[in-house]
């Protein structure tokens, strides 16, 4: 049982494996986009499309460079 931002959960090992799973799919699908050179700006669209407000973007790009920081 993990704490997390309120209720506990369970299987954090199940969790793990499914983060990282997620940061290699992230990963392929970044090396596929930068087969030429691309601003972080245009990588996030082609990750996450481009219909975000002004808050989610700061997210989208956030985590952009979370998963090219990798």
């Amino acid at each position: 049982m993990i704490p997390s931002h309120g209720k506990p959960f369970f299987n954090a090992n199940k969790r793990i494996d499914e983060i990282i799973n997620h940061h290699y799919e992230r990963l392929s699908k970044i090396l596929e986009i930068i087969v030429s050179p691309r601003s972080v700006y245009e990588i996030n669209n082609q990750l996450f499309g481009h219909n975000f407000t002004s808050h989610e973007m700061r997210f989208a790009i956030g985590e952009t460079i979370s998963h090219l920081n990798i």
